[in-house]
């Protein structure tokens, strides 16, 4: 999700962003594809618009326009909302809770300092998630996208998409 569909961090994708991701990596794939024998993989990803657009219907699956990251990927939703939940309410933000918990003062936080400092959910999966450079540590760039995602916002949209689909919303 993070390095390939949504490197800027907008935890959400539009169908202009999904087209340009899957159609970027799409062809920097299938060479690739092709030179290790997986000519049969390559010939299933998706190249039309229409193909595109069924992968995308799957994966919009309330028909909001978005594809969040809550659709694609639940787990890792969790653990993101987890702990961003838990930075702000013991730290102020996720920023301050890498400065806070960094004891060796390298900007960086490891699986042992975020243990140490208490955070309450699965830290070896919270860094699966978040150590995209695969260092076991992660730092500012990796996180700070998470100081932004507006999970108010992500809230108050799904409880509203809830009551449109029980028959609350106009028109009903």
């Amino acid at each position: 999700w993070r390095t390939l569909l949504d490197p800027e961090g907008r935890m959400r994708l539009s169908w202009e962003h999904f087209v340009t991701a899957v159609t970027r990596h799409a062809s920097k794939a299938i060479p690739w594809l092709a030179s290790k024998a997986m000519n049969e993989l390559a010939d299933s990803l998706p190249t039309t618009t229409e193909e595109l657009a069924a992968v995308w219907r799957a994966l919009d699956d309330d028909c909001s326009g978005w594809i969040a990251l809550k659709e694609f990927d639940p787990a890792c939703f969790r653990a993101l909302r987890q702990f961003k939940v838990w930075a702000h309410t013991e730290h102020g933000g996720v920023l301050k809770t890498l400065k806070r918990l960094d004891e060796n003062g390298n900007c960086r936080l490891s699986q042992w300092e975020m243990r140490k400092g208490g955070f309450p959910g699965d830290v070896e999966v919270l860094f699966e998630y978040l150590d995209l450079d695969m260092s076991s540590t992660v730092g500012e760039a990796e996180v700070k996208f998470l100081e932004e995602w507006d999970l108010v916002w992500e809230e108050y949209e799904a409880a509203a998409r809830g009551v449109w689909k029980r028959g609350g919303g106009k028109g009903s």
